[in-house]
């Protein structure tokens, strides 16, 4: 089993670093700029330790933008960074004068499961509450724990899966790995107008 820490939860001060930062990358993001590279060195040990993040942005309640990692490859602070930019990089639709909203959330609660069946997965899931990613191979997706709501049970969710990670679901994988996570929110704010924000100071 690899579990994230739980009790390695962020402050106040931890709190507003990562809202400023995600901030000024989804700003950059939009005006196709350099994304900002955090100086890791600089921050608190929460935020320099190896986590794993979704970050989220909405316009009128709507997702407009998403990126996310599940398992942790880097700092969590470069994490949101790298998230918060792609997000908005990637951003596909045109944006209306509206407030665009950045969420970012935190990957808990990381869990291998030990399944070799679509029932054993289904079994080992629970609405509401776990992502999923599933990879193979030659593939890989997931489906975010706020998904849930357009799925009617968890059949339907990993079937859903499956398609996505390009397997079918009566056709079990002996390579198919599936991790189910939460992702609790940390921070969440209005962006300030998509005006190019760059560090006044090392960041």
């Amino acid at each position: 089993m690899l579990t994230a820490s739980n009790d390695a939860r962020l402050n106040a001060d931890d709190q507003a670093v990562v809202l400023e930062l995600a901030q000024r990358s989804v700003a950059l993001g939009l005006s196709s700029e350099p994304p900002l590279e955090p100086i890791v060195e600089y921050h608190s040990p929460n935020l320099r330790r190896w986590r794993s993040s979704f970050v989220t942005l909405r316009q009128n309640g709507e997702i407009v933008g998403r990126a996310g990692t599940v398992e942790p490859t880097t700092a969590l602070i470069s994490d949101i960074c790298h998230n918060a930019y792609v997000a908005a990089y990637n951003c596909n639709q045109v944006l209306s004068s509206a407030p665009l909203m950045v969420e970012v959330c935190v990957v808990n609660g990381l869990e291998h499961l030990k399944c070799k069946s679509l029932d054993e997965v289904c079994g080992q899931i629970v609405r509401g509450e776990h992502g999923a990613l599933l990879r193979h191979t030659h593939g890989a997706a997931t489906i975010t724990p706020d998904s849930w709501d357009h799925f009617s049970d968890s059949t339907e969710f990993t079937r859903q899966l499956c398609e996505r990670a390009g397997i079918c679901p009566e056709q079990w994988r002996d390579d198919a790995h599936v991790l189910v996570y939460r992702m609790d929110p940390i921070a969440n704010a209005e962006l300030a107008r998509y005006q190019t924000w760059r560090p006044d100071k090392p960041r």
